[in-house]
């Protein structure tokens, strides 16, 4: 299970809290997210970084689009229709 995003709106909000002088913690219950989330949030702000998500997060696609265009090519519904029927699932 991966982390939640959390929308640039509740990190602003994360950045007003904290500017204001409250705790992490009251911030956290507060808006709801976690207490590591805020302390993500006051470091980015610390070190003046920006609170947006950066571009190439998360795992790299296994296919190009080529395979893809393939794969949906080979796949359409009359082969998926019959496969699930030899399988005998109903659908």
């Amino acid at each position: 299970m991966g982390r939640a995003k959390v929308s640039l709106d509740k990190k602003t909000e994360i950045t007003a809290l904290l500017e204001a002088g409250f705790s992490q913690r009251y911030v956290a219950n507060k808006l709801g997210v976690s207490k590591t989330c805020v302390l993500h949030v006051a470091k980015k702000l610390k070190e003046k970084l920006p609170l947006s998500h950066s571009p190439g997060q998360g795992r790299r696609k296994a296919s190009t689009a080529t395979d893809d265009r393939n794969l949906l090519r080979l796949c359409n519904a009359r082969t998926v229709r019959r496969r699930l029927l030899e399988m005998r699932i109903a659908f």
